[in-house]
């Protein structure tokens, strides 16, 4: 990581720093909503066919009871 010292920089050079780089969304919204428009036809099924493609993790149940899952080993030997 590059890093600067503030007292020797231009005015022009901090606000090229500060500046957030262009996005450009309509090419996000392109892949994006064909998925939100599934899940709003398919709901629950397209959620799980997504979380099964995205985050490889196949899920039993859309809705888990807190009370019934295990409870987790706080200090697990490392």
């Amino acid at each position: 990581m590059k890093s600067y010292r503030l007292s020797e920089l231009t005015q022009a050079e901090v606000n090229n720093l500060k500046a957030r780089p262009r996005i450009n969304f309509s090419s996000i919204f392109n892949l994006v909503n064909p998925i939100v428009d599934d899940v709003h036809c398919r709901g629950d099924a397209a959620v799980k066919d997504y979380t099964a493609k995205f985050d490889k993790v196949e899920l039993d149940k859309t809705v888990e009871i807190v009370g019934e899952l295990p409870h987790p080993q706080v200090f697990a030997p490392l």
